[in-house]
């Protein structure tokens, strides 16, 4: 592996094959921390991270690929920056515990960043009061918020897609937005709160 300093953000276009025949699975923009060079080789899960090898479309060397290390944080999302002229996908991966297997959880945003974030229980929501924050509170499942409100499966996970539509005032470029969700059981006891996540609005 060729570490990368803690917290870098790395997307490449990635094809992962099967370890035993070589036949292309499939095809992702993924995100990671770190990565080296190695021969393409399929796909490996732990408890807390994945491991994907595949080929770098960045690299002209034949036979050489990458294997990245993906960190199983409780909210993943990618990618960094969306085109408001061209509009986008946020993809966003939830991965709470198995122990929230069932529970509902809530995406909100904040355009006014992390801190001090907002108390919700006990816990502290890393996103500020403002007026997307209401917006996504009042208007889950919204046609740009699709999948905001939901139900973990059996691993305490959930994926969604947030769509940005074409078009967009260029006004709004450099903003970043930030997203974080919390959980909540059948008795509304709040059972997991994430990191928040970024997302850079460019022209």
């Amino acid at each position: 592996m060729l570490p990368l300093p803690l917290g870098e953000f790395i997307s490449q276009r990635t094809l992962s094959y099967d370890a035993n025949s070589g036949a292309e699975l499939w095809s992702a923009d993924l995100y990671g921390d770190d990565f080296g060079l190695v021969m393409p080789g399929g796909i490996a899960a732990g408890d807390d991270f994945s491991l994907v090898g595949g080929t770098n479309t960045l690299l002209a060397s034949g036979g050489l690929g990458f294997v990245a290390r993906y960190a199983d944080a409780p909210l993943v999302s990618g990618p960094p920056e969306l085109s408001l002229s061209q509009g986008g996908a946020l993809q966003l991966r939830l991965s709470a515990s198995a122990a929230a297997a069932a529970d509902t959880y809530l995406i909100l945003g904040s355009l006014s960043g992390t801190t001090p974030g907002l108390m919700v229980g006990s816990m502290t929501l890393p996103l500020n009061f403002d007026a997307y924050f209401l917006q996504m509170l009042y208007v889950p499942n919204g046609p740009i918020h699709s999948g905001s409100l939901g139900v973990l499966d059996a691993q305490g996970r959930a994926s969604t897609v947030f769509v940005l539509p074409v078009g967009l005032s260029p006004a709004l470029a450099g903003i970043t937005l930030h997203h974080a969700y919390f959980g909540f059981n059948s008795l509304g006891v709040i059972s997991t709160i994430s990191n928040p996540s970024s997302l850079k609005l460019v022209p």
